[in-house]
C-alpha cells in the first residue's frame, strides 16, 4: 500500500466495464473477483459501475474476497452491487470497540458495520468477517467484547485472527518502540501468518490462545449460524473441507 502514496486514484467506470468484458471474452471466465477494499469508497462510482455494468453485460457474479468498507454499505449501495452480481463478500471488522478502532487508526463505525452485515444476509450475500485478536493494550475485556460483537452479528462465517506486526506498518513501530522483544520471536521470512504466536495483548499468552479457541466457538455454534451458513454457501461442495479447519481453530487452547 505504500507504492504510490496513500491517495485514492480510481480507473474511470467506463475503463473498469471495458476491461471486465475484455477479461470475461478472453479467460472464458464466469465470475470476478475484486481485490480492492477501497471499491466503495466513492459512491457515485459505484453507481455508476453498477448501472453501466448491467447495461452492457447484465449482472456479472462477483466476489469481494478481501472486504469492502462495511460502514460506508447502506441498502442503496448494497442493492447496487448485488444488482451488479456481488453474492459474496467480506467485511473486516479487526476489533468490536472503540478505543482499539482508534489505536489501529480505522476508526470503524461499529453499529454501521453490525447493519451492513445484516442488509447483506437479508439481500442473500454470503458474508465473512475478519477479526483480529491481541492488539498492543488490548485487555480481556475488550477481547470478549470483540467476540460479543463478532458472534452477534449476521455475517455467515468469520476468521479470527491473531494480531501480527508487519514491517513497514504503523503497528509494527509502535510494537518495535514499547515492547521489542516481541518481534524477536516472529519468523518473517518462512512464515504462515495463521501459524504466528505472537502476543501483544494484556492477557497471558495461554489466555490468548484460550480466547482464539472461544471466539470460533462462540460464533460458529451460535443458534441458527450452522443452518444459515449450509443453507446460503454458494458453493457448498467445498464445505467438508473445512470442518478439520474449525475443528482446529474452535479448540485452541484446550490442548
Amino acid at each position: 500500500h505504500n507504492v504510490f502514496g496513500r491517495g485514492f486514484r480510481a480507473h474511470s467506470v467506463e475503463r473498469m466495464v471495458e476491461e471486465v468484458k475484455y477479461t470475461l471474452r478472453q479467460s472464458g471466465a464466469e465470475e470476478l473477483e475484486y481485490v480492492d477494499d477501497c471499491f466503495n469508497l466513492d459512491r457515485k462510482r459505484l453507481f455508476d459501475y453498477s448501472e453501466m455494468l448491467t447495461k452492457e453485460l447484465g449482472p456479472v457474479k462477483t466476489v469481494f474476497p478481501n472486504a469492502i468498507r462495511a460502514d460506508l454499505l447502506d441498502a442503496d449501495t448494497v442493492d447496487a452491487l448485488v444488482n451488479a452480481g456481488m453474492y459474496h463478500t467480506s467485511l473486516s471488522l479487526e476489533s468490536g470497540t472503540k478505543r482499539i478502532q482508534e489505536l489501529i487508526g480505522k476508526r470503524l463505525d461499529i453499529p454501521k458495520f453490525l447493519d451492513a452485515a445484516a442488509l447483506c444476509a437479508k439481500r442473500g450475500v454470503f458474508t465473512n468477517g475478519y477479526v483480529m485478536i491481541g492488539f498492543p493494550t488490548e485487555t480481556a475485556e475488550e477481547i470478549e467484547e470483540t467476540i460479543r460483537v463478532a458472534s452477534e452479528s449476521q455475517l455467515h462465517i468469520t476468521s479470527f485472527f491473531r494480531v501480527t506486526p508487519f514491517p513497514n506498518t504503523p503497528l509494527y513501530d509502535y510494537v518495535k518502540k514499547h515492547a521489542p522483544e516481541k518481534l524477536a520471536a516472529i519468523p518473517y521470512n518462512e512464515m504462515e501468518y495463521w501459524r504466528v504466536k505472537v502476543n501483544l495483548a494484556q492477557v497471558s499468552d495461554a489466555a490468548l490462545d484460550a480466547y482464539l479457541g472461544k471466539a470460533f466457538r462462540a460464533f460458529y455454534l451460535r443458534p441458527g449460524r450452522l443452518y444459515r451458513i449450509l443453507r446460503d454457501y454458494p458453493k457448498p461442495v467445498l464445505l467438508p473441507s473445512y470442518a478439520l479447519m474449525f475443528l482446529q481453530r474452535a479448540f485452541s487452547g484446550f490442548f
